[in-house]
C-alpha cells in the first residue's frame, strides 16, 4: 500500500512568526518544520499490521507566549519517540509522553513562562487510522467524495453548541471562540481524545490547525479535497485561505490512501 503525504505551513498575512509545526515520519523519513513551504512524499508501507507512519500538527498557544517554543519542544519530543526504544506507544501515548516532557521542561525552565499547545496526532494503517487530538486542531476523513471531520473541538464555545445554546454557524464567529478547554503544557494528567477510524485506498485525510478551518467551511474543504490531489490541493487551500482574512498560522496534512505507487 502507498501513502502520498502532502504538506505545508503558512505563516498567514497579520503573525509575525510561525507558531505551528507539522511532522511526518515513517522509517525513511523525519519531516518536522514551521518554515512557509508545500511538499509532498510517497510512502510505500510494507508492513501491514504496524503502524510505521504518523503525521502531526501542532499549534502553539500565541495567547499564552512562547507557542512556538511548546509546538518546536512537543514536535522534537514526539520525533525522538518515534525514532527510539519507546516506538510502540500508542498516539495517546505518544501525546501524553510529549505533554509530560513539556510540563517538565516548564518546571526546570521558568522564565519562559506559561507555555503550551494544541495538537493533533495520526497513526496509518492498511484499514485503520488512529488518531489522538487535544484542542482544536482538527481531522477530517473524505470518503466517497465527502468530508467528516471526525476531531471534536475541545474549546468553550463547542460546548456550548453541544448543549445547544448556539448554533454551529454561530460558533464560526463567536468572540469567545479562542477559548481552548484542553491543551499541552498545561495539566497532568492529559486527556486527549482518541479515535479509530476505517479507511479504504482512494479515501483522504486532512490534519490542520485552526487557520484553516476559520477561513474555510466544511463545503469548501470538501470541495477543493475531492477535486484535487498532492500539491496542486495544497495549493489551493493554501489561496483560498489566505484570500481571506489570513489573520493567524495556517497548517496541513493531507494523507492519501493509494492502492499502489503506479496509481
Amino acid at each position: 500500500m502507498t501513502f502520498l503525504i502532502s504538506y505545508g505551513t503558512n505563516v498567514g498575512k497579520v503573525r509575525r512568526s510561525n507558531e505551528d509545526k507539522y511532522l511526518v515520519f515513517s522509517e525513511e523519513h523525519n519531516l518536522c518544520n514551521d518554515k512557509d513551504q508545500i511538499g509532498s512524499i510517497e510512502i510505500i508501507n510494507h508492513t501491514k499490521n504496524s503502524f510505521n507512519i504518523a503525521i502531526c500538527v501542532l499549534d502553539g498557544m500565541g495567547g499564552m507566549g512562547n507557542g512556538d517554543v511548546a509546538s518546536e519542544i512537543l514536535s522534537k519530543k514526539i520525533l525522538q519517540t518515534l525514532n527510539g526504544k519507546d516506538s510502540q506507544l500508542t498516539p495517546i501515548e505518544l501525546l501524553l509522553d510529549a505533554n509530560r516532557h513539556l510540563l517538565n521542561f516548564k518546571q526546570t525552565n521558568p522564565k519562559f513562562g506559561p507555555m503550551g499547545a494544541v495538537g493533533t496526532l495520526a497513526f496509518l494503517k492498511s484499514q485503520e487510522i488512529w488518531i489522538a487530538h487535544v484542542g482544536d486542531t482538527r481531522a477530517y476523513i473524505i470518503q466517497n467524495q465527502k468530508i467528516q471531520q471526525i476531531t471534536e473541538d475541545q474549546t468553550y464555545v463547542n460546548a456550548l453548541v453541544k448543549s445547544g445554546v448556539i448554533s454551529a454557524s454561530d460558533a464560526r464567529s463567536h468572540p469567545q471562540r479562542n477559548i481552548i478547554n484542553n491543551c499541552l503544557g498545561q495539566i497532568e494528567p492529559l486527556n486527549p481524545l482518541n479515535y479509530i477510524w476505517k479507511w479504504n485506498p482512494g479515501d483522504k485525510l486532512l490534519l490542520c490547525s485552526d487557520g484553516l478551518t476559520n477561513e474555510l467551511s466544511d463545503k469548501e474543504l470538501q470541495a477543493i479535497l475531492t477535486q484535487a490531489s498532492g500539491i496542486p490541493a495544497l495549493e489551493e487551500l493554501f489561496r483560498q485561505s489566505l484570500g481571506k482574512s489570513g489573520s493567524d498560522n495556517i497548517t496541513l496534512i493531507v494523507a492519501e490512501y493509494r492502492n499502489s505507487a503506479t496509481n
